[in-house]
């Protein structure tokens, strides 16, 4: 809520872009509900575009389980 007031975006259209779901399902839910699509589609893209660059970056940083192979 803190940042809905920051950014003065409504809350559920905050909680449809950054929430996990596919970005169609987001898109359209935020259409259904007189949401801007075109915010919560932008920030579901970035949101996917980060888990895509930053999840293989923290995974090498993880330590291997005992006994795994590699």
């Amino acid at each position: 809520w803190l940042v809905a007031a920051l950014a003065d975006q409504p809350f559920s259209q905050l909680a449809l872009a950054f929430a996990p779901g596919g970005i169609d399902v987001m898109t359209a839910l935020a259409f259904s509900l007189h949401l801007d699509s075109v915010f919560v589609a932008a920030h579901q893209l970035v949101r996917f575009a980060m888990i895509v660059l930053l999840v293989p970056l923290f995974a090498r940083t993880m330590p291997r389980a005992a006994g795994a192979g590699g």
